[in-house]
């Protein structure tokens, strides 16, 4: 789980900059489904672009890229919901 949790930060970091990006020239309501799909999928390409190399060590430990993805998703749900609580709380 060490190893995901790297991942993850690493994913949460460009997808953490894509999302302020987008913030600072769309709607505040739309964070939240910024976060979870054009910012997921920009996490995804930037890390296949800057870390592709990375994926071997995933590989050899068990973690396929699918099955990262797909557990980022569904990790990235969580944050995603609190910035949409706060986004109705704030507005």
């Amino acid at each position: 789980m060490r190893a995901f949790r790297q991942y993850y930060l690493t994913l949460l970091l460009f997808n953490g900059c894509f999302t302020a990006a987008s913030g600072v020239f769309g709607n505040f309501m739309l964070l939240p489904p910024i976060f979870c799909t054009a910012g997921f999928a920009f996490s995804l390409f930037a890390f296949n672009t800057f870390f592709s190399r990375q994926y071997y060590f995933y590989n050899n430990i068990g973690f396929t890229r699918q099955k990262l993805a797909v557990m980022a998703f569904a990790v990235n749900l969580v944050p995603a919901a609190i910035i949409f609580a706060i986004s109705l709380i704030f507005i």
